[in-house]
């Protein structure tokens, strides 16, 4: 989504915020995902292609 292939610490971040989902908010893995994904479209350095 981004133009450039994510850091570390961003991988990271993600995968810890995907745990985080899914162990304290008690989501199904379906829903870490969808939320995921709504967190990365809707970061300000992605764009719209229409």
């Amino acid at each position: 989504m981004l133009q450039r292939p994510p850091t570390q610490n961003e991988t990271a971040a993600g995968a810890t915020l995907l745990t985080d989902l899914q162990d304290q908010e008690q989501l199904s893995p379906d829903d870490v995902v969808r939320y995921f994904c709504l967190t990365v479209l809707n970061r300000s350095e992605s764009i719209l292609v229409d």
